[in-house]
């Protein structure tokens, strides 16, 4: 997906609700990891009035195609795990 900056951005979609049309995004955050600085323009892009166009053919069978402007609500749920803390 682009950005409004134009630049790439790859959000972590792994799941679609056809019924509601929901994607849900998959996170993953260790020690150290944070979003790219396009993933921080783009993720709150998505879910707000800008959106982000797409820039891929792979999610055609959803009903999604190259050039649409998506919106989708993302949810993040920030959860460490106690025990792999250092």
């Amino acid at each position: 997906m682009l950005n409004s900056k134009g630049k790439e951005f790859i959000p972590d979609l792994v799941a679609y609700n056809p019924t509601t049309k929901e994607w849900v995004p998959s996170i993953r955050r260790s020690a150290g990891a944070d979003f790219t600085p396009n993933q921080q323009v783009g993720y709150p892009e998505l879910e707000g009035t800008v959106g982000a166009v797409l820039n891929t053919d792979k999610l055609e069978k959803y009903g999604l195609y190259r050039g649409n402007r998506v919106y989708i609500k993302v949810v993040f749920d920030a959860w460490e795990c106690p025990s792999c803390a250092p």
